[in-house]
């Protein structure tokens, strides 16, 4: 299973924000109540689930069911500093997120 989607870079706070709701995250197994790591280097971010405690980030969620990711700060600064937009690659177990190749939002 492989998605793929297009998402604002926005700001809260004035810190740069990704927020990521809805059943693409579902599909992707991350449901709420589930951790990831979220690993960032310059002009990527790469959301993987694990099992293990410790620092790991939790999957938040609606009172509906919805899953939601609000990646915001520091991480989404380093990722992307300047970027307008992200491409979100969704696979079983993996979120892929890089700078946009379009304008879209």
């Amino acid at each position: 299973m492989t998605e793929r989607a297009t998402y604002k870079v926005g700001v809260n706070r004035k810190r740069r924000r990704i927020w990521i709701d809805g059943p693409r995250l579902t599909r992707a197994g991350f449901t709420p109540g589930v951790r990831f790591w979220s690993p960032v280097s310059p002009g990527r971010m790469t959301l993987t689930l694990t099992e293990g405690e410790g620092t790991a980030r939790r999957v938040s969620g609606r009172p509906d069911g919805k899953p939601i990711i609000d990646l915001s700060g520091k991480d989404v600064h380093v990722a992307f500093p300047t970027c307008a937009a992200v491409d979100v690659e969704f696979q079983t177990g993996l979120i892929s997120i890089v700078p946009a190749t379009r304008n879209e939002g």
